[in-house]
């Protein structure tokens, strides 16, 4: 990981020109000289640090997403079979995520051409998940169903600003939990 000011300055920029015109033009329509024009870089620059959009989505979702995701620490509430209050205060965190990056996930919901960075983070969570349960078709189904749950809920905060932080993490805890009892150790 990159530690020098100027690298974590200049991505960031890069970053941030990127969502910026994907939410003007769409993501499709975004060309690397848009990116470098934008974010005020010479378009070399930009490839010095990534080869492709694809590139420069996927450092996004790891850097606000999945890394955040890695410090819920999952293994603790897995241990504490789900306790209600402790998934709502995991949930609560997590929208507040959500929250905070909702420029991104709007975009990744809306962009058609995006949903496949949605579809490969379920994927890895499920796996990450499925370490702490039986490896059974009929957990994997259940744990597929309350992540595609969480991402209609994620949706509907995101796309149409349905709810607040707490009521959807109560929501999304009321269906894990309901789910839950169906899944074996």
């Amino acid at each position: 990981m990159e530690k020098d000011p100027r690298v974590i300055k200049t991505k960031k920029a890069i970053e941030d020109a990127f969502i910026s015109l994907v939410e003007l033009k769409g993501y499709s329509s975004v060309k690397m000289v848009d990116i470098a024009k934008k974010a005020r870089v010479n378009r070399n620059t930009i490839y010095l640090h990534y080869n492709s959009k694809e590139e420069i989505i996927s450092s996004i979702i790891s850097n606000s997403f999945v890394k955040e995701l890695t410090d819920f620490e999952l293994e603790q509430y897995v241990k504490s079979r789900f306790n209600r209050f402790k998934l709502e205060k995991l949930f609560t965190a997590f929208f507040t995520l959500i929250d905070k990056n909702a420029d991104l996930y709007r975009i990744l919901l809306l962009e058609d051409s995006l949903i496949g960075f949605f579809n490969s983070s379920i994927k890895r969570i499920k796996k990450a998940l499925m370490k702490y349960f039986k490896n059974t078709p009929r957990n994997g189904m259940v744990i597929e169903y309350i992540l595609f749950g969480i991402f209609g809920i994620i949706n509907s905060y995101t796309v149409y600003a349905s709810g607040t932080i707490q009521e959807n993490a109560k929501l999304v805890t009321d269906l894990t939990m309901s789910c839950l009892r169906r899944i074996q150790l």
